[in-house]
C-alpha cells in the first residue's frame, strides 16, 4: 500500500501471493518511486510473462516491482533465499543470500565456483525488467557463509556482509560461540571485489556521498575493523555506528543507537542511546553530526597479550586503548629516550591513568599500547585519558589483582610470564 504524503490517503494498494503462505520480508523504494517487494515465496505465484524465474524451487524467495502510480512490472521468483535487498538509480534489484552448487552465477563473474560446505554467500543483479540477471556471483570459503546485509552505491557497486561458520565436519563449537563475519565490496560489474575486509558484521547503509555506515549490536561479537596502513578499530560496547569512505577507510565511529536513515546534510539518524554521559532525552532518536575530519573514539581498554577483558586493567599490565582517532594513521613504535625510558609522549599521543602519565609502547589511529602503573590499587576504579593532538576522550575501568599470564615462545624456550 502507498499512502499520500500530504492527506495520508491510500494512492493503491495490491495482494502479493499465491494459494499458500507466502511472506513479505523487505520493501524497498527508489529514487523514481518505483517499490520493490521481496520475501518467501511458495508454489504458484501468479508470475509475469518472461520473468526471469518462471518455477518455484525448494527454498525460494521472490521479488516484485510497480511503479510510482502502482502498475505492476514484474514478479518473479528468486533462485535460492534472499536474506538482503538492495536498489539503485536505473531500477535493478540486488539480493543476497545463501547458495549452493545449483545457483545460476554468471560467467564473467567475481567468483563462479561453489566453495565447498553447507553454502557460500552470494550477490546477484536483476536487470529493472526482472526479465535476467545482470551478474550473480559466489562469495565464499570451504564453510559455511551467507549474506546477511547488502547496499548498492549511486555506482553501483555493493557493499555486504555475513556470517562466517566453520565448515560441516568441524568440531561442535562451546556454548557462546559466535561466528565470524565479513564485509566486502563488488565492483559495478560484479567481477571485481573493491573491498575485503574480516571480523566484521553489521546491519549496512550507503549515504548520498557514497560512504558507508555501518551499525553493529551483541549479535555480531567482536568487531574490528582493519584499514589500509596500521589502522585498527575495535568496539567494546553494546553497539556502535562507524562510517567508511567508498575505498573502506574509517572516518569515524562512536557507541551509537540503531541507524534509521538521514537527515538534512546527509547526516545519519539513530533510535536508541548514542552517548552514555549525556542524559536521556524525551524521545530516543538522534540525529549524529559525523564530521569529515575524524573525532577521537575511546571504546575500551582490554589486556593487550590477549585483547580480552575489557575495562579490566591489572597494575603493571600492558594496555591496548581500541578506538578511533586515537593516534597517527600509521602505526608508531616506541624508541627509547635519552635515558633509557620508555616515552611518554609518542608521535603526539599521551596516555595517563588517574592523571599519572604513562609510558607508551605502540600509537595508531585504532589503537595505542601503554604500560598501566604499578600503583594502581585492586578493586578501585580508574580514569583512563586518552589525548593526541590536544583532541581528549576517556573511559572509566577496573583495577584487577594482578595476574600473569603465559605463553610458549619456542619449543626450545620455557613459559615465560607477560606482564
Amino acid at each position: 500500500m502507498k499512502l499520500s504524503g500530504t492527506t495520508g490517503l491510500p494512492l493503491y494498494s495490491t495482494y502479493v501471493g499465491g494459494p499458500d503462505a507466502d511472506r513479505m520480508d523487505r520493501l524497498l523504494v527508489d529514487a523514481a518511486g518505483n517499490a520493490y517487494l521481496s520475501g518467501r515465496a511458495t508454489a504458484g505465484l501468479p508470475v509475469t510473462s518472461g520473468a526471469f524465474r518462471e518455477s518455484p524451487c525448494d527454498v525460494c524467495s521472490f521479488a516484485a516491482k510497480w511503479t510510482a502510480s502502482g502498475a505492476p512490472v514484474y514478479l518473479t521468483y528468486l533462485p535460492s533465499s534472499a536474506s538482503s535487498q538492495g536498489v539503485d538509480s536505473s531500477g535493478a534489484f540486488y539480493f543476497g543470500g545463501g547458495a549452493q552448487t545449483d545457483f545460476p552465477v554468471t560467467p564473467g563473474s567475481f567468483d563462479n565456483s561453489f566453495n565447498g560446505g553447507p553454502s557460500d554467500a552470494y550477490v546477484a543483479k536483476l536487470n529493472p525488467s526482472g526479465t535476467a540477471l545482470v551478474y550473480a556471483t559466489f562469495f565464499g570459503g570451504a564453510g559455511h557463509e551467507y549474506t546477511s546485509d547488502l547496499a548498492v552505491d549511486s555506482e553501483g557497486s555493493v557493499w555486504f556482509t555475513g556470517p562466517v561458520f566453520p565448515s560441516s565436519d568441524s568440531p561442535r563449537e562451546p556454548a557462546g560461540w559466535q561466528p565470524g563475519y565479513f564485509l566486502a565490496k563488488l565492483d559495478a560489474s560484479g567481477s571485481g571485489l573493491l573491498v575485503h575486509r574480516s571480523n566484521i558484521g553489521a546491519e549496512l547503509a550507503v549515504d548520498s556521498q557514497d560512504n558507508l555506515f555501518l551499525w553493529s549490536s551483541p549479535e555480531y561479537g567482536s568487531q574490528t575493523i582493519a584499514n589500509p596502513g596500521g589502522s585498527l578499530a575495535k568496539s567494546c560496547s553494546d553497539s556502535y555506528l562507524a562510517k567508511l569512505n567508498k575505498d573502506g577507510v574509517l572516518v569515524y565511529a562512536q557507541d551509537a543507537g540503531k541507524l534509521i536513515g538521514f537527515g538534512a546534510f546527509g547526516r545519519p539518524v539513530v533510535f536508541g542511546r548514542t552517548d552514555p554521559t549525556r542524559p536521556p532525552l524525551d524521545t530516543p532518536i538522534w540525529t549524529l553530526d559525523l564530521s569529515e575530519t575524524p573525532r577521537q573514539f575511546l571504546s575500551c581498554t582490554l589486556g593487550a597479550a590477549s585483547m580480552r577483558g575489557a575495562n579490566q586493567i591489572a597494575p603493571g599490565e600492558i594496555v591496548a586503548l581500541v578506538g578511533a582517532g586515537l593516534g597517527p594513521q600509521a602505526g608508531v613504535t616506541f624508541q627509547l629516550d635519552q635515558d633509557g625510558r620508555v616515552p611518554r609522549d609518542l608521535a603526539g599521543t599521551h596516555v595517563r591513568f588517574n592523571g599519572e602519565p604513562a609510558p607508551i609502547l605502540y600509537a595508531q589511529n585504532g589503537q595505542v599500547n601503554a604500560i598501566a602503573p604499578f600503583t594502581l590499587i585492586p578493586g578501585a576504579p580508574v580514569t583512563v585519558e586518552m589525548e593526541y593532538n590536544g583532541s581528549r576522550a576517556r573511559v572509566t575501568a577496573t583495577v584487577e589483582s594482578f595476574r600473569p599470564r603465559f605463553s610458549r615462545w619456542t619449543a626450545q624456550v620455557q613459559d615465560r610470564p607477560q606482564y
